[in-house]
């Protein structure tokens, strides 16, 4: 996540790893949010656990 929200291919890679493993009934937790930008990400994918 540290390169998060800067990069749009890294967010449509962070979305689709994360629509994957909900699709799959998998627990996501989003490892490696350190900045308030990249905590306010995770929510808007959908990703409501972050570590």
């Amino acid at each position: 996540m540290q390169s998060l929200p800067s990069k749009t291919k890294h967010l449509a890679m962070l979305s689709t790893m994360i629509s994957l493993g909900q699709n799959l009934n998998l627990r996501v937790i989003a490892v490696g949010g350190e900045s308030l930008q990249q905590l306010d990400t995770c929510p808007r994918l959908h990703c409501e656990e972050v570590q």
